[in-house]
């Protein structure tokens, strides 16, 4: 089965795939989802004015680079309609 969507650590280096269009260094932060074909695709977020923001397009992975992230545990906390005030 394929790892979970959500985030990851990089635990050691990888090109995305043959071509090497992008590569992902080790201790970087990604968040992993798939497409509907199950092809794996990793997201690189970045820190915006002091908010952590993921961008809407990432970077496709050839699937044997799974094994080269680790999941993280993030906070998970449900807003209600009072706590944007």
């Amino acid at each position: 089965p394929l790892p979970p969507e959500g985030f990851y650590r990089v635990v050691q280096a990888f090109d995305c795939c043959e071509k090497k269009c992008r590569r992902f260094e080790a201790e970087m932060l990604v968040e992993l989802g798939y497409n509907a074909a199950g092809q794996p695709i990793v997201f690189v977020p970045e820190v915006v004015d002091g908010m952590l923001a993921v961008p809407e397009r990432g970077s496709s992975i050839d699937t044997p680079n799974l094994a080269r992230l680790a999941r993280l545990t993030v906070a998970n906390q449900q807003r209600d309609e009072h706590s944007l005030q």
